[in-house]
């Protein structure tokens, strides 16, 4: 079309990219400014657009070791092409398919599946092989949720490295509830004190065998269920912001936040059944 995003693998002289991959799903381009990130793991390149996952392609010949260039080009019409605000991180942390499994738990290609859709009360969660410092520390994911009956729901935690466990209780304490530490989570069911069937939250712990004590809560966000949701956790001192789909969904000073933490996705169903899922995990400082 006249307007979309492509992989490209080289091409012939004088003739357009050999397009290994595209996408005519996203915003109109012309006269906008387009947030892009691309991030690679092996030879898996994945693309979003303003937030939004649009393209995902494995390019064999993907260069080990490369130089970043910035190009555009104009014919018989013109344009002004601009590009700003790089930036380039690189993840610290090795891929989560290799981190510590336990419960239900199992690696799924390059990410992780925390709960299946096999049983009830299931509870799985993937832990860092080590610690990082939190301040300073930003990490993205995507969430798959989804093919079961709709319950319960995953996070992402900021465990102390002397937590008693790195997994948590199933049903409503979303595989969290018994870490020490703090989580941002993903609730596809309403449970305890949560506001809705889908939100996010910042929670601080919990009662053995209930929900989590949420902090600050978000219903204002894209539908988990049957969805992948892009979700990016950033650490300024005790200040945690939540980023979904490319916004800013939360922000709240978590005063017993870990100076240093394992991290941990956690996931947890109970009556209802689901599927959830962690790829594409970056971990930068």
């Amino acid at each position: 079309s006249a307007n979309f995003v492509g992989i490209a693998d080289g091409g012939p002289v004088g003739i357009v990219p050999n397009w290994v991959g595209t996408s005519s799903a996203i915003p109109t381009l012309e006269s906008a400014t387009t947030h892009v990130v691309v991030s690679i793991i092996g030879t898996q390149m994945t693309v979003r657009v303003a937030g939004v996952p649009v393209l995902s392609q494995t390019v064999a010949d993907l260069p080990p070791l490369a130089y970043l260039a910035f190009t555009a080009a104009t014919g018989a019409q013109t344009d002004s092409y601009v590009v700003q605000n790089v930036g380039i991180t690189q993840s610290q942390i090795a891929p989560v398919a290799s981190w510590g499994l336990l419960g239900n738990a199992q690696a799924a290609g390059t990410g992780v599946s925390l709960t299946t859709t096999a049983a009830l009360f299931e509870a799985g969660s993937a832990t860092s092989p080590g610690t990082v410092p939190t301040s300073g520390l930003s990490v993205a994911f995507d969430a798959q949720i989804g093919g079961g009956t709709g319950a319960n729901g995953m996070t992402l935690t900021f465990a102390s490295p002397t937590s008693p466990t790195f997994l948590g209780f199933n049903g409503g304490c979303l595989g969290y509830v018994g870490i020490a530490g703090v989580a941002v989570g993903l609730a596809n069911f309403q449970q305890g004190t949560g506001p809705s069937a889908n939100f996010v939250g910042i929670g601080d712990g919990g009662p053995v065998s209930g929900a989590p004590i949420w902090l600050a809560t978000n219903s204002g966000i894209p539908t988990l269920q049957g969805a992948t949701t892009h979700v990016v956790v950033s650490i300024v001192g005790t200040l945690v912001t939540v980023w979904i789909g490319g916004a800013q969904v939360l922000q709240q000073v978590v005063v017993d936040l870990p100076p240093v933490a394992r991290l941990v996705f956690t996931a947890a169903t109970g009556g209802l059944t689901d599927n959830f899922v962690v790829q594409n995990v970056s971990v930068t400082r």
